[in-house]
Order: structure tokens, then sequence, then C-alpha cells
């Protein structure tokens, strides 16, 4: 019951993210929950840390840092932009249909 409890008070931190004039960010939360966890003894340090998927950390890693990388260098702004730009509809469609293309195995 107390997982349940730690994982609804996290997701309902998310969405506030503000406690009276303290302002969390969202890793700021998961470790807070993540600590509540491991100190109500739900899950042994051991067991926590044979959960955790080096895979997965390091692809999170490098996609948080290509992310970071496109919002410097304003190419996340800029690019959408003169994408969907009005002169552009031909290229816009011919994405739009290969997507769904690609995609269409998955459904």
């Amino acid at each position: 019951m107390i997982p349940i409890i730690v994982v609804a008070l996290v997701f309902v931190l998310i969405i506030i993210r503000r406690i009276g004039k303290f302002r969390f960010q969202i890793w700021q939360i998961m470790l807070l929950g993540a600590i509540a966890v491991l100190a109500t003894l739900q899950i042994s340090p051991l067991k926590a840390l044979k959960a955790v998927n080096l895979d997965v950390m390091f692809f999170l890693f490098g996609m948080f840092i290509i992310g970071e990388a496109l919002v410097e260098g304003a190419i996340s702004h800029t690019f959408p932009t003169g994408f969907f730009a009005g002169r552009n509809r031909w290229t816009v469609w011919c994405s739009l249909s290969y997507s769904v293309w690609v995609l269409q195995p998955l459904f």
C-alpha cells in the first residue's frame, strides 16, 4: 500500500511542482519518492540497484544530451517554423504519409 501512496504523491507533486514558496524540479520529486520507498523498506537497496537497467540509463542520458543540444542551438524552435510554413506543404504531406506507412505495421 505504501508504494501506491508514494507513486500517487509523486504524480501529484509532478503536476503541482510547488509547495508554498518552494518550487521542485521533476528529478527532485522522483528522488524524494525513491528515498521514501527505500526508507520505508518497501524495497532493499540491493534490489533497487539490481533493478537499474544500464542500457536504458545510457539511452536516456544520450537522448537528454541530444535534446538539450537542440534546445541550446535553437534548432528545436527554428526547424518546425520553417518545416511547417505554407510553401512547404508538399514536404509536410510526404513526411506525414511516410510516417503513416512506417508506423502502420505497429497497429
